[in-house]
């Protein structure tokens, strides 16, 4: 028993374990996006990516997929497959994945769609304008990272953070960020992602930062090599077509204006064949500036018309930030003006164009551009006005004075804003992770409070179980050992009866079958269960003697199930005794003939069940009986022996003892079954 209640309390201790682990893991649930990266997203021609611009629309059908799961991946591809071709769409579906997120407190998918965030910024953003927000979004990305366990979002991320820096000329901050990722790619296991993606993007990017420093252009043109080698192996074709603009950018600048122009061309021809409209855009801004770079050598006017004409071929492709292309294009008219043969309206069309770029740059909020063009605009606005005594008003749709003014307060505010929207939006993310850390933690101390008060609770069920077992099993012990001498009173009266009535014969049988069955009763006295067989034989010894006493009068016969085996199934010792001793004498003794007493035994499912039944007078005849005889007020020690192990039979778990009075179809009393259920259980082996 108690090697039984240990095991008990070990198995509530494991349910409890596991509930915690449960709990835990539960209100740590995140959904680990493992069949999903950037880059996913094959180029398509731009019909098809047409369809994806209603983001209303498709948001709205999202509601009918079954789970946020697939919800998430939607957002997130349409995002990656937007990215290059209209940034706005692609911002809208992550700053909704982001939402989804945030509310189900996903902390994977949050960091995912602030890093799709952060890119489409830094796309959006080309030079560097409101790169504090991207830079915002890709922190809180690294930030949510670094609880997830997934290297490969931590590279991305370090990466992209980089690239950021770079965009904001904080080239050694730029590098910190590289070379981490690059050392996290290099020590990567290779079997949960190839890392030679990575390496190819970070590599390229590291190019980029090398090639803004005279003194490491080697050092770039060496990281660009790299990047390109790994493009080309892995067939990644569109990230070696914008890794080759980068290469033409690099050469342009060295004055290697051949080798500049091949690069570019090859860029050109693998995104036209994709429709890459993103890429064409960077690929005919490359090659007028070549052009333009090339004009200022030669000043050959041809070479200045072709440089106009690739930047208006890029306007063509170009659908947002257009002010670096008009910048270019005001800077080409302003050098123009300056070569033979002077043509003075060329100074005209270089302030209309950074004009067009000041705007453009101001809605954009790129500062740096809104700085350089108000220098330019003065420059030229002073020449104009002394080479001719013209002010810039016809030109800038206002007194130039008004128009600086109007644009330097747009500048201060654009710088006060973006400062003011990322230090408050890093400050909101450090109070709601915050809020999230101890709403987790108060959950989790709830959590394991609970599971501790359930622990104490079923330790406390198990030791009143344990001790409500062994006052159970005192109190058996203690009936059964009362059935021995009640029933060796009877027998031995029994005895002297036969031998006054001078029945020597059957005194000798009786006296066999008494001392057999009390060798065994003695045998297994020290037990508090038996085999069925052991139960059996006790049986068929008492039955035995009572038919000896009965003569005629008694018959009887036991059944077993076939399918049993008596020598290895337990059972209570001598619980069935005492149902067959009442059912003889208030039963069968009572009736004016002879009457049958039958015992069969069978399982049943989970249960054994031992049926005890005899044709007597029933219990109402028996009681009517009992109460018309001058002993009425003696009520039988055996019968109150067996009321008491019923009482306590009926505690243990599983068993159970129904009486049932059998009639004719007159509706006449014809005897009493007695069904007995035990659990099925089967004898431990004993060394």
């Amino acid at each position: 028993m108690q090697q039984k209640t240990t095991y008990h309390l070990f198995c509530c201790f494991r349910l409890a374990a596991a509930l915690l682990l449960f709990g835990l893991i539960s209100g740590c649930k995140d959904y680990q996006h493992r069949g999903f990266e950037p880059g996913i997203a094959a180029a398509r021609p731009a019909w098809q990516l047409d369809l994806f611009l209603n983001t209303d629309s498709l948001i709205a059908e999202l509601d009918q997929l079954p789970d946020a799961e697939s919800r998430l991946d939607s957002l997130l591809f349409w995002a990656d497959l937007l990215k290059n071709y209209n940034q706005n769409a692609a911002l809208e579906y992550a700053n909704e994945a982001y939402r989804m997120a945030t509310e189900r407190g996903w902390r994977l998918s949050q960091a995912i769609s602030l890093y799709y965030r952060a890119m489409i910024k830094e796309k959006k953003q080309r030079f560097g304008e409101r790169i504090e927000d991207a830079i915002v979004d890709a922190k809180m990305s690294a930030r949510l990272l670094k609880k997830t366990g997934r290297v490969d979002w931590e590279i991305r991320t370090d990466n992209l953070l980089g690239g950021l820096y770079y965009k904001k000329t904080e080239y050694d901050t730029a590098l910190v960020y590289l070379f981490q990722a690059l050392e996290m790619a290099e020590h990567a296991n290779a079997t949960e992602f190839n890392p030679l993606q990575y390496k190819g993007e970070i590599l390229h990017d590291l190019g980029n930062v090398y090639s803004e420093r005279d003194s490491t252009i080697e050092e770039a043109l060496k990281n660009y090599k790299k990047s390109l080698d790994i493009y080309l192996k892995t067939n990644n074709q569109a990230a070696a077509a914008r890794l080759r603009i980068g290469l033409g950018r690099l050469y342009t600048q060295q004055g290697q204006y051949g080798q500049a122009e091949r690069e570019i061309r090859l860029s050109e021809a693998y995104s036209l064949d994709a429709e890459d409209y993103n890429s064409l855009i960077e690929v005919y801004r490359r090659l007028g500036y070549l052009r333009y770079r090339q004009y200022l050598i030669s000043e050959e006017e041809p070479q200045f018309m072709e440089a106009m004409q690739f930047f208006r071929t890029c306007l063509s492709y170009q659908q947002e930030n257009l002010y670096d292309t008009h910048f270019l294009m005001g800077r080409a008219c302003y050098s123009r003006t300056r070569k033979k043969p002077y043509n003075w309206a060329y100074a005209d069309s270089a302030i209309i164009y950074y004009k067009l770029a000041m705007e453009e740059a101001r809605e954009e909020g790129a500062i740096g551009m809104m700085k350089e063009m108000v220098n330019r605009i003065t420059t030229l606005c002073n020449w104009r006005f002394s080479q001719f005594g013209k002010d810039c008003s016809d030109l800038l749709d206002n007194s130039y004075s008004a128009f600086l003014n109007t644009n330097y307060a747009a500048i201060v505010d654009t710088i006060t804003i973006g400062l003011q929207s990322a230090n408050q939006r890093i400050q909101e993310f450090e109070r709601k992770e915050q809020a999230a850390a101890n709403e987790r933690r108060v959950r989790n101390n709830w959590l394991i409070s609970g599971v501790g008060l359930v622990i104490a609770g079923l330790i406390f069920l198990l030791i009143l179980q344990w001790q409500k077992q062994k006052r159970l099993k005192v109190r058996m012990e203690a009936l059964r050992a009362q059935i021995n001498p009640h029933f060796i009173s009877n027998s031995l009266n029994a005895i002297e009866n036969l031998v006054n009535q001078d029945q020597r014969e059957a005194a000798a049988k009786y006296l066999i079958h008494f001392s057999r069955l009390s060798r065994q009763i003695l045998n297994s006295s020290r037990a508090p269960t038996a085999s069925l067989a052991e139960e059996i034989k006790m049986l068929e010894h008492f039955l035995a003697l009572e038919q000896l006493r009965f003569r005629d009068k008694l018959h009887y016969n036991i059944q077993i199930s076939p399918g049993l085996n008596p020598e290895l199934i337990e059972m209570p010792a001598m619980i069935l005794q005492p149902y067959a001793e009442n059912a003889i004498w208030h039963g069968i003794k009572p009736k004016p003939g002879p009457g049958l007493l039958k015992i069969f035994i069978e399982r049943s499912g989970k249960y054994l069940v031992c049926i005890i039944e005899d044709d007597g007078v029933g219990r109402e005849k028996a009681r009517e009986m009992q109460a018309g005889s001058v002993l009425h007020k003696h009520k039988s020690q055996g019968m109150a022996i067996t009321e008491e192990r019923l009482k306590a039979l009926g505690k243990i778990k599983g068993s159970r003892v129904e009486v049932i009075d059998l009639h004719d179809t007159a509706g006449q009393a014809v005897g009493t079954r007695v069904v007995v259920r035990l659990p099925f259980k089967l004898l431990k082996h004993k060394e």
